[in-house]
């Protein structure tokens, strides 16, 4: 699914930040092992899984679905429902961050920076 040499080469990585970049790549490893691009995750196992907060993974996970590459949808609990998007259709929308963004991708859980009223 995903070429990490597109990934990293692309300056991708780099724009979305280490932790997000982190988050991504551990989404990739489930889908691989799910062989899936959707596929549910709790922000308990994603924290389990990486060392990284999950605070921190609420903010790599907005991040993601500014940049375009997943959408997400909170299930009841606490997993959330994963889908890989095509990998880098977003790019022109990641370099102005809100175009792949639409209302419909949202589910309540925070406000939104991009304008929407709440976000995955």
């Amino acid at each position: 699914m995903l070429n990490p040499n597109r990934f990293f080469g692309s300056g991708m990585a780099a724009r979305l930040g280490p932790s997000a970049a982190f988050i991504y790549l551990a989404l990739c490893d489930q889908a691989n092992r799910n062989s899936n691009v959707s596929f549910k995750a709790s922000e308990k196992a994603l924290a389990s899984e990486t060392t990284i907060a999950p605070r921190t993974i609420c903010n790599a996970r907005k991040k993601l679905i500014e940049f375009g590459l997943i959408s997400c949808k909170r299930e009841k609990g606490r997993s959330h429902v994963y889908t890989l998007l095509k990998p880098f259709m977003g790019m022109e929308a990641a370099k102005g961050k809100t175009e792949a963004h639409t209302e419909a991708a949202c589910t309540p859980c925070f406000t939104n920076p991009l304008g929407c009223s709440k976000f995955c």
